[in-house]
């Protein structure tokens, strides 16, 4: 993680640094700089599960080859194979390494999985190991979001990246977070936003963004889903929250 004009002293910043890196990895105890995803990788096609770990040196971390799951045969690009067939196949074994993963945790604040909403193995054997991790950690938070598989909006998969990233950075209890947003059993889909909506290479280019502009853009931004997306329902969501960060974010808050 790299943040550079934030306006954040060194110190305080290294260590939100620290503390959203420690949430999603772990380290070895001969090298602290060796940062190991706390992850599983779960796919019926070999060639997929190799593309991906070999981009482990130019990432500058790494996936554990340990916690990887394979089918054999993929899915047939059909749900429901994946689901009732692939899925009861690789079962066992992920629930194992899951266990063991989860031992190497002193708090468990949230599990995670990221789904493909294509295909036999994203979108079926996916949702069965959803399922099935519902069941046997039924007071955990379990959140799932959905990977929009498209050749022609690879940076629409990397701004969903970001967006996640400003919800798992940083101090906050992901799992309070969730919880007190979705109190309803009848509403448990949850929309992020961010702003201001700048691709980074266009950063160098803009003028100093104060938080009375970040506020506006903001608004202007709910006003367009409730008038767009939401039109024929009286209410557009049942709570909101705000995550800020940076210089004077606290007085934006009580502003």
């Amino acid at each position: 993680l790299q943040v550079t004009n934030h306006g954040v002293g060194v110190k305080k910043n290294k260590e939100y640094v620290g503390e959203s890196i420690d949430k999603v990895f772990r380290t070895s105890s001969k090298d602290e700089s060796k940062l190991t995803a706390r992850s599983l990788l779960v796919d019926t096609e070999n060639k997929v599960l190799e593309n991906i770990l070999c981009g482990d040196a130019e990432r500058g971390w790494c996936y554990d080859r340990n916690n990887v799951v394979k089918g054999h045969g993929g899915s047939a690009n059909n749900w429901a194979f994946g689901h009732y067939s692939k899925g009861p196949e690789v079962l066992d074994k992920f629930m194992d390494l899951l266990r063991k993963e989860i031992e190497h945790c002193d708090h468990i604040s949230l599990l995670l999985g990221l789904l493909s909403s294509a295909g036999g193995t994203g979108s079926g054997l996916g949702s069965f190991i959803a399922e099935a991790v519902r069941d046997e950690y039924p007071r955990q938070t379990l959140a799932n979001v959905l990977n929009i598989q498209n050749a022609n909006l690879s940076d629409l998969n990397s701004f969903g990246v970001q967006q996640l990233a400003s919800i798992f950075q940083g101090k906050h209890d992901v799992s309070e977070l969730l919880t007190e947003l979705t109190p309803h059993p009848g509403y448990k889909c949850l929309t992020l936003d961010s702003s201001p909506k700048i691709p980074l290479g266009s950063l160098k280019y803009e003028g100093i963004i104060g938080w009375e502009g970040l506020v506006k853009d903001a608004i202007r931004s709910m006003k367009t889903r409730r008038s767009t997306e939401f039109k024929d329902n009286k209410v557009a969501s049942v709570s909101n929250a705000i995550i800020t960060r940076g210089p004077r974010s606290t007085e934006l808050l009580i502003m």
